[in-house]
């Protein structure tokens, strides 16, 4: 008697998934980074609060609540847009000549929308302190 075959349950993501999903690795791979150059930071200066280090971790206090703000700002424009978006998927039903994209889920896009201005912050202060610390 023949093995029954799973069915294929292999799917292709969508660009929105994988941009996601590179977000999310990004951020993975460069915070560590960024946490270890701050504590090694205090710590060669013996866990003192110089100058330098209250003023790196006031920096750090403010690009978490500028960026928290960007997320919520980004992740609130692109909800605003939803019903945009869901009407030209309506018309591409409709008309499918037209040259708008295929539409990608749209919650993958909206977390996408809110992690992308962590993301950016955390390379941004990633290749700052690398620079920093040369």
């Amino acid at each position: 008697m023949a093995k029954r075959r799973a069915p294929n349950t292999r799917t292709t993501k969508s660009r929105a998934a994988k941009t996601l999903d590179r977000q999310l690795l990004e951020i993975a791979t460069v915070a560590p980074q960024v946490i270890a150059r701050r504590s090694y930071q205090i710590a060669a200066s013996g866990g003192a609060a110089t100058r330098k280090n209250q003023r790196e971790l006031s920096r750090m206090s403010t690009e978490k609540l500028a960026a928290a703000w960007q997320s919520a700002g980004a992740m609130g424009w692109y909800w605003a847009s939803l019903p945009w978006q869901l009407g030209a998927m309506g018309m591409n039903a409709w008309l499918p000549s037209t040259t708008a994209g295929k539409p990608g889920d749209p919650w993958t896009e909206l977390l996408s929308a809110g992690v992308e201005p962590w993301r950016r912050t955390v390379v941004a202060n990633n290749k700052r302190l690398k620079r920093r610390s040369g």
